[in-house]
């Protein structure tokens, strides 16, 4: 019984028409990579500090460079670290504090050691000139961190979906409809993902994402496999 190379051998051959076709099928595909390559740049964490109320204002009074801000409202991170902290700052209100520019906790008897501390209530500073990602969108950082993994793992849950759904659904309607549909899904929720409002949103789109680009590589996959001849998906 002839295989499937031999009737390819038999009508041509893997011509032009074959390799337009297995680019075209590779050259969507490359989208799916992105997916995962892209969270390094998505997943981009910049030095941050607390927002402190009133500092910024205190600040621009008393002409303060940046090192001067951190190094008068700041308090250290644990442990004897020598850096800032990032998820902590004095429980002070710099809105009524009588210290002066040069020592703004003179209103402290011991300094800054008989100072509380509390968490960052009222959000973070992000270094300027950070890239914008989903960590300084949605303050991603401190005890929302593992927030961050959560969104790859929407990602990976809406694979195993894509897996399911788009299989069936490439089998029940063909693996050109599936295929066109998939892919044109996905690039408008690429567009879309940019322009959603709030974290939870950010986590349902995300799987529907991983759901459709799944789908749309799977469909290429076999799609491609009807084009090309064995050899070429070996490589794979």
């Amino acid at each position: 019984m002839p295989t499937f190379d031999d009737v390819l051998e038999e009508v041509g051959g893997f011509g032009v028409y074959q390799k337009l076709i297995l680019f075209l099928v590779c050259l969507s595909s490359a989208a799916f990579a992105y997916l995962y390559v892209g969270f390094v740049f998505l997943a981009v964490t910049p030095d941050h500090w607390c927002q402190s109320p009133g500092v910024s204002e205190l600040r621009e009074n008393c002409s303060w460079s940046l090192e001067q801000e951190k190094n008068y409202t700041l308090p250290l991170g644990r442990s004897g670290s020598s850096s800032y902290s990032q998820c902590e700052r004095y429980d002070v209100d710099w809105n009524s504090s009588s210290g002066s520019c040069e020592n703004p906790l003179q209103f402290v008897q011991n300094g800054a050691r008989d100072l509380p501390l509390t968490t960052c209530q009222d959000g973070w500073v992000f270094e300027n000139g950070s890239p914008s990602s989903i960590v300084t969108e949605f303050e991603l950082v401190c005890a929302d961190a593992w927030k961050l993994d959560l969104t790859q793992a929407c990602l990976n849950f809406g694979f195993t979906l894509g897996t399911i759904i788009m299989g069936y659904a490439a089998d029940r309607f063909g693996r050109k409809s599936s295929f066109l549909f998939a892919t044109f899904v996905t690039s408008v929720l690429g567009l879309v993902v940019s322009f959603l409002p709030n974290y939870n949103w950010f986590l349902i789109f995300r799987t529907l994402q991983g759901l459709f680009s799944k789908g749309s590589w799977l469909c290429a996959y076999v799609f491609g496999k009807n084009y090309a001849p064995t050899s070429c998906y070996n490589m794979f």
